[in-house]
């Protein structure tokens, strides 16, 4: 009769073991590294940066960064953040708007920024992965 082995097998039975007991202090420490680079990206952001949420706050949903304060204009970062992304179409006055809303083309930075960090917050958070496996 044949014999098969597996080698290294038990390493990682004992990964997912640990795996399985993650708690939320080491979610957020997973999530906290991704999110230190999120930031610095997100702090070069010039018209938005300065009001970056400076850390990474958790909802119902989950984890986020966001922006936070008002413009000159005195509307919400997070309003104008989303108009520059996905544009606006202008249809005259609104009863909630100061003035006539005009066409705003979409200027997606939050993508074009988050494709570019990405890869370097995911091996950030990888490797704060492995160091609590280790642990």
């Amino acid at each position: 009769m044949a014999e098969m082995q597996f080698s290294g097998f038990d390493d990682f039975a004992d990964k997912l073991e640990r795996i399985g007991k993650f708690d939320e202090k080491s979610i957020k420490r997973i999530a906290d590294a991704g999110a230190k680079i999120a930031l610095s990206a997100y702090k070069t952001v010039e018209k938005f940066g300065k009001n970056a949420v400076k850390k990474l706050q958790k909802d119902k949903k989950g984890y986020y960064i966001g922006f936070d304060g008002k413009t000159r204009s005195g509307y919400a970062e997070q309003k104008a953040a989303y108009v520059y992304e996905f544009g606006r179409h202008g249809n005259g006055k609104r009863a909630y708007h100061k003035g006539a809303v005009t066409n705003q083309p979409k200027r997606p930075f939050i993508a074009t920024l988050t494709a570019e960090f990405e890869p370097r917050a995911n091996k950030a958070m990888q490797e704060e992965f492995e160091k609590i496996l280790d642990e």
